[in-house]
């Protein structure tokens, strides 16, 4: 039987202790930390989606794309979230545009990750900004296994924690989803472990500075060998601001999280409280990186939202604690931390070994960390998270909760029932996790009556209930397999990369451990450089995947459309009725423009329709475009035109149209390409329509330009049956005959008027342009327009005395270019 240790042997109490001499570990002996994180990275590139489940990770996604593309942190592809739901994604900025209400965080990381994809070809942005999961989750699980061996746990203890954390804990689920609270859970690990660590650094300086300092060095990789490295043991100030760096820009990824940097000073304060003026120094270095961050997130408030102080959640502070709350994130079926991860239960076993182990303030520390969160998010309003799997807020402290299981293990590992309880909690963890990996969870979520229904319902307990959904025809959810159960189609060779990552992961953390004093740092680079060459195959295999599947290649030509005429400047606006696949469209832009230009895109009609203020705002920010998109996605001939078409129409020129296949009809409007001067006119014809003005030209106009001419018409109530197209030509002074350009738009159905730019009894304008040839002759061209019955090409006549079927604009001088 194992005992813990006795006071004497406490963290940071002794420095005879192993736990915290000045000499840590070797550096090489470390690297099967480095094999285990990417044995799990594997593991979640073979278990990966590639798919958004819930709205919040499209957001933060979408921030990162647009940050990386060009350089705005908007959600203008997101306006259709605006009414879904009570507390949408998005909150209206101070300048029209659409912002996330999360902190940037992830964000920034998702734009390093999607600039990277870029820089390949036929790899999905979408793609590479969800493997930020993977990446921080399995850097958890390595420093998971560094720290607690640097505390003094045995290296089996550490390496079940590490895995234990990676594949038992419902972190598995949360490894192929994007979102801030791994990120956080790690930089709260990297600040209590280089607390410790800078503590001992302090506290054993003399001791390192001998024989320990030389052994460091001897097996210290060679870009750690100057003797000013930080990783030299009287370096412990560089430990603090670490520590310190990590719990500010952990306030980057959730704004709540600055409840680290508090523990972390109240720690430095405690563990010299008989001297607080000797912990003036280290409190002010560790509190030092915070002073930037805060001032950086205040300007990132003002450009948003016009305030210093406004984060966009203003109107979604509510608390109200309760013990029903607090179980439900502890035991209930669907938010229970317990329930979705039995194998933290080992963790209750832990925390008196735990209290014994550890020195009280360090103690505290990560009990405290622990405690302050999860009452905090208990008291919280959504407290369950609504639709997600598991407790996903306790994600920020999951990582310190398996100290707790570390505890366990250690303590009791030579007692019969330890390990067949663990290996069962886990299998446990495991079976239900891979259970909501199976299909995506929400089909099981849409198919229950209510959020509170799962959470405190057995019958609807998630694991169980999402495996029914899998077993009933719910679709796979894996990036390189596509069918339900019993027709599943295996992409084996996408999944390959991933496989033989697997491979490599297992050798390296095998021979790692065999031969520790072999395995250096030579090795761990190699790993990396493979890691990064696999996981970019993998992603071009799971892209091509996508690219194959229907629904992708209906949209093929309208990316094609936009990747070859889009030019820098220009802005996409996007339409579409409430039916359509908003998230879908939306994703695949972002995946796969390879010219990426800014999106607007939202829905018309219905409740959860955009509203006509909000239409008017974000219209009137796109007027800075000098060339915008139109594509109407989806709009059936008997839709009427929307407002932003009609908004179009009135002030904008169409210089291009084309119906894309199944993607909608794709239109260009442009701004009118030269100045132009407006004549009134008062010209009546047949069928009760009006001239009421025109704009033209100032001046000459260059041969191989386009013209623009702006029409103002009026119709009576007693507008002629059928549709009615307006007409611009443009003719040869010297042969009225011949017609060198023009423009025809459709303009009023009397029948439909509700499709009609021109309604019957209302009044609108409409712009013309017309090509002029590059080699049209200089000289005089007369410029006329008229109106002609779309159906039977019939002119219709004036109805003043000239009896004409046109009217005479002006005379336009055509100059050589």
């Amino acid at each position: 039987m194992s005992h813990a240790p006795d006071s004497g042997n406490r963290l940071q109490s002794s420095p005879d202790s192993p736990a915290i001499s000045g000499r840590f570990p070797e550096a090489p002996r470390r690297t099967h930390a480095f094999w285990l994180g990417l044995l799990l990275f594997a593991v979640y590139l073979l278990s990966f989606s590639g798919r958004f489940h819930v709205m919040d990770e499209v957001a933060v996604f979408t921030v990162g794309h647009n940050l990386a593309a060009y350089g705005q942190p908007d959600i203008n592809q997101l306006i259709w979230t605006n009414h879904w739901t009570p507390h949408p994604p998005g909150v209206w900025g101070a300048d029209g545009q659409l912002y996330t209400k999360k902190a940037p965080g992830v964000s920034l990381l998702v734009a390093g990750l999607v600039w990277l994809a870029r820089l390949g070809s036929g790899i999905s942005a979408v793609f590479a900004g969800m493997l930020t999961g993977a990446l921080s989750i399995a850097a958890t699980a390595s420093l998971l296994v560094i720290w607690l061996e640097d505390v003094g746990f045995s290296r089996r203890s550490a390496l079940v924690t590490g895995l234990g954390y990676g594949l038992c804990t419902f972190a598995l689920v949360y490894a192929r989803m994007l979102w801030d609270l791994p990120v956080v859970g790690l930089l709260g690990l990297v600040m209590v472990w280089a607390l410790h660590r800078s503590e001992n650094r302090n506290r054993n300086t003399e001791t390192a500075e001998g024989a320990d300092s030389a052994d460091f060095i001897r097996v210290s990789p060679p870009f750690l060998r100057h003797p000013r490295s930080i990783f030299q043991p009287n370096r412990g100030w560089l430990w603090l601001l670490l520590a310190g760096g990590s719990a500010a820009l952990a306030v980057v990824f959730r704004y709540e999280s600055l409840y680290l940097a508090g523990f972390g000073a109240l720690y430095l304060l405690a563990v010299d409280f008989r001297r607080p003026l000797r912990a003036a120094r280290p409190l002010t270095l560790f509190l030092a990186p915070l002073a930037p961050v805060a001032l950086a997130l205040l300007v990132y408030n003002q450009t948003r939202f016009g305030s210093l102080g406004d984060t966009g959640y203003s109107a979604e502070i509510a608390f109200h604690f309760s013990w029903f709350s607090l179980y439900g994130l502890s035991f209930s079926p669907g938010q229970g931390l317990f329930t979705t991860s039995p194998f933290l239960l080992l963790g209750l076993l832990g925390v008196r070994p735990l209290s014994r182990r550890l020195a009280p303030a360090y103690f505290w520390l990560i009990a405290g960390s622990v405690l302050v969160v999860w009452l905090f998010y208990s008291a919280w309003f959504a407290w369950g998270g609504v639709w997600n799997w598991g407790p996903r807020f306790l994600l920020t402290v999951l990582p310190l909760l398996m100290i707790f299981v570390a505890a366990a293990l250690e303590e009791y590992a030579d007692r019969f029932w330890l390990w067949p309880l663990a290996a069962l909690l886990g299998l446990l963890s495991l079976a239900g996790n891979m259970a909501g990996m199976m299909t995506d969870f929400n089909a099981f979520f849409a198919a229950i009556d209510s959020n509170q229904d799962f959470v405190l319902n057995w019958q609807h307990f998630p694991p169980l209930g999402n495996w029914r959904v899998f077993q009933s025809g719910g679709p796979i959810d894996l990036a390189w397999a596509e069918g339900s159960l019993g027709s599943i189609q295996w992409h084996w060779v996408a999944a390959l990369p991933a496989t033989l990552l697997l491979l490599l992961a297992g050798v390296g953390l095998i021979y790692a451990l065999r031969r520790p004093g072999r395995s250096g740092w030579l090795g761990v680079l190699v790993g990396l450089t493979l890691a990064f060459l696999l996981t970019g195959q993998a992603m071009r295999a799971y892209s091509r995947v996508e690219q194959a599947r229907s629904d992708y290649k209906a949209d093929v030509p309208l990316l094609s459309a936009l990747n070859e005429q889009s030019r820098p400047g220009d802005e996409l606006l996007i339409t579409a009725p409430a039916y359509a696949d908003f998230q879908e469209l939306a994703a695949r832009l972002m995946a796969y423009q390879s010219a990426p230009l800014p999106v607007l895109f939202w829905m018309e009609g219905g409740e959860r329709g955009i509203h006509d203020d909000e239409r008017a705002g974000v219209l009137s920010a796109a007027e800075r475009s000098g060339r915008l998109w139109l594509l109407q996605r989806w709009h059936s001939s008997a839709d009427e035109l929307t407002p932003t078409l009609r908004w179009l129409e009135e002030e904008r020129y169409l210089s291009w149209q084309q119906q894309i296949g199944a993607s909608g009809l794709l239109s260009l409007y442009v701004n009118e390409p030269m100045p132009t001067t407006t004549i009134p006119a008062r010209v009546g014809f047949v069928g009760g329509l009006t001239l009421e003005s025109f704009a033209i030209p100032a001046g000459p106009v260059l041969a191989g330009a386009e013209l623009s001419v702006r029409l103002g018409w009026q119709a009576d109530g007693n507008a002629p049956p059928g549709p009615v197209t307006s007409f611009v030509h443009l003719l040869a002074e010297s042969d009225l005959s011949q017609r060198v350009a023009e423009s025809d738009r459709f303009l009023l159905d009397s029948q439909q008027p509700a499709r009609s730019p021109l309604r019957p009894g209302a009044s609108s304008s409409q712009g013309h342009l017309l090509a002029l040839p590059a080699g049209l002759p200089p000289g005089r061209y007369v410029l006329v327009a008229g109106l002609y019955r779309s159906d039977t090409v019939e002119r219709l006549r004036r109805k003043d005395a000239s009896n004409d079927d046109f009217v005479y604009l002006t005379t336009i001088e055509v100059v050589a270019q």
